[in-house]
């Protein structure tokens, strides 16, 4: 009698790619919500989240009462309102400083608990912030670039990352850059 036997190469091939399936479209799902699908924040659950990250509870106040406050504004507004909470908020340090190895991607509750980051982790609580405002996703990129240090006649460069909004496919993307105050379209930030 046998109990057991190692599944034919052909099973196995077969259970692969249909994991390989399953994968692809969770990841399908998410990659193509539609434009009009609106993350909604859980701030109950964050706020206790983000005490058990020892958090100071200002913080999270504060930033839920942006959030509050910014739903009724102008998206130009509100795209202002988050890039200065968030530059204003979080202090800009390399990763290794904060998280102790070179690149850590850190989530919005995990910047506001530390008030540190990179411009990574600017860019991702933008990001997360803007599309509890209704932004959508798909009038947001996170792009690299690479900074000029030091002013536009610096020749020191960084790479570095921003939050780019597009008001529709074709027009010219406004950055939200922790390394500038404002928000600006690109072409104001290269001359």
């Amino acid at each position: 009698m046998i109990l057991a036997s190692a599944p034919l190469a052909s099973e196995r091939v077969g259970y692969r790619l249909f994991r390989l399936w399953l994968v692809v479209a969770a990841l399908a799902a998410i990659l193509l919500l539609p434009p009009y699908f609106a993350l909604a924040l859980d701030l109950t659950h964050l706020q206790s989240s983000f005490r058990r990250m020892s958090g100071k509870p200002q913080v999270f106040q504060d930033w839920q009462k942006l959030l509050q406050n910014s739903r009724e504004l102008a998206v130009a507004e509100k795209l202002r309102q988050v890039n200065d909470f968030f530059n204003r908020r979080i202090e800009f340090v390399d990763d290794q400083d904060v998280w102790g190895q070179s690149d850590y991607w850190a989530t919005p509750m995990e910047s506001l608990s530390k008030n540190r980051g990179d411009c990574e982790d600017y860019v991702i609580a933008k990001y997360f912030s803007l599309l509890d405002l209704d932004i959508p996703n798909t009038a947001l990129r996170l792009i690299y670039v690479k900074a000029r240090i030091g002013g536009a006649a610096s020749t020191l460069q960084q790479a570095h990352m921003v939050l780019a909004y597009y008001a529709t496919p074709d027009a010219e993307p406004v950055l939200l850059d922790n390394l500038i105050n404002g928000v600006f379209s690109i072409s104001e930030t290269i001359s």
